[in-house]
């Protein structure tokens, strides 16, 4: 069997998809991954049998933009996307026996991917991560009539695929409703790279973390860390908000009197030149905030290292699942989660592995609610610990091997 895997994105920045493509080598099949990568990357514990095939870097989205330069730049890369796409797909990568494709973004991926698969008589899949035409909207607005020419368009494509893999219940049966689409659901779950450290190596980690991050490790009660692509379905003013408020809790009544509360933000994205200026402006007392691009065999470390992880992903469709809160999970870390809908539900249980909220000022309560104790201990935050772990009880691989690979797998005539 041969797959080729596609997304139109980093795939540095890509856990889903690559982790398909490391599954499907897993199980025997020759992989091709097409996306975004820079020279010689390779996720770790990739198999000889993957070939990585990097799209053009140059075709990459750009940063913050007003609407109509948007959808310029987006005009002029989606044309040069579709020729070196539709080069890669057609007749550059051997051909495939299915391919996979991850969206968003869908445009003009699912096209291509459709067409290609028509070619080369190979199957078509497409794993509905998010929705292309609510990515879109968060930049142009919901009423922009480009909304609902790419929700045709999705709704075209995933009707006349092959199969149609879901990121959660409640996409699997607004897609059904809506558009017609069948399919399964495949949780994203923790994947194994991620998971808890004994207490000695999560204590040597942090400090050379915290070391590497100028602050002093005795004083420091609780680190948290939140990882992003700093893009427009994440809220970091209410972060920065909830920030200023714990700051200025933390300068009244802190115990002991010098500790301080240090938040890393990992990831990088068109956001976070922005937010770092805003920190540099502003005066904090007991907070410490930094971002951090992590590689991918450090991150795991970090996350198993922190006390408390944080999620600002708003969804656009109400519909996917923040990948970040899964990573979190895996490494047995409880979250604070922005709760942007019912669907949340699925990954989310409030109060047994994290906790929940709307506003900068529930987020900030939270916050002085489960780092009370600390550097000692939390009993409210080892409560939630205890149910981040039990996440771990199905790993990613297995789910995608009883949820994905019935789909993906070959068909016998």
């Amino acid at each position: 069997m041969r797959a080729t895997v596609v997304v139109l994105g980093d795939l540095a920045r890509s856990p889903r998809t690559v982790l398909h493509a490391l599954a499907l080598g897993r199980a025997g099949a020759d992989v091709d991954l097409v996306g975004f990568a820079e020279p010689a990357w390779r996720p770790v514990g990739a198999l000889p049998s993957l070939t990585i095939w990097p799209l053009d870097s140059g075709a990459r989205s750009q940063g913050r933009a007003t609407a109509p330069s948007y959808l310029l730049g987006a005009t002029a890369r989606s044309a040069g996307l579709f020729w070196g796409l539709t080069r890669l797909l057609i007749s550059a990568v051997p051909r495939p026996d299915v391919i996979l494709v991850q969206n968003p973004p869908g445009v003009p991926t699912l096209f291509v991917a459709w067409l290609a698969a028509l070619l080369r008589r190979a199957r078509l899949v497409i794993d509905w991560h998010n929705l292309t035409w609510g990515m879109l909207s968060l930049r142009v607005g919901r009423n922009h009539p480009l909304i609902s020419v790419v929700s045709a368009y999705e709704r075209i494509f995933g009707r006349w695929a092959d199969g149609n893999l879901f990121v959660s219940v409640a996409m699997k049966d607004a897609l059904g409703r809506r558009w017609g689409l069948e399919g399964s659901v495949f949780h994203d779950r923790p994947a194994s790279a991620f998971h808890p450290l004994d207490e000695w190596d999560r204590q040597a980690h942090r400090g050379r973390l915290l070391t590497r991050l100028g602050e002093r490790v005795d004083r420091v009660a609780a680190l948290l860390v939140t990882s992003t692509s700093w893009s427009a379905d994440e809220d970091f003013d209410l972060l920065f908000d909830a920030l200023k408020t714990l700051d200025a809790q933390s300068a009244r009544h802190a115990s002991p009197p010098h500790s301080r509360v240090v938040v890393l933000i990992t990831g990088r994205g068109p956001g976070r030149e922005a937010f770092e200026q805003r920190i540099v402006n502003t005066e904090f007392h007991r907070v410490g905030v930094y971002t951090a691009w992590l590689e991918s065999d450090e991150y795991p470390r970090v996350l198993a290292a922190a006390d408390l992880g944080i999620s600002l992903h708003r969804s656009a469709s109400g519909l996917d699942l923040p990948m970040k809160v899964l990573d979190m999970f895996g490494a047995g870390l409880p979250v604070c989660a922005l709760n942007y809908g019912p669907c949340l539900s699925e990954l989310v249980t409030d109060g047994v592995n994290g906790v929940l909220f709307q506003t900068s000022a529930e987020l900030a309560e939270h916050l002085r609610v489960l780092l009370d104790g600390l550097p000692a201990q939390s009993p409210s935050l080892e409560r939630l610990r205890r149910g981040a772990l039990r996440e771990r009880d199905t790993t990613w691989e297995d789910g995608w091997t009883s949820e994905a690979w019935p789909v993906l797998a070959p068909r016998h005539r």
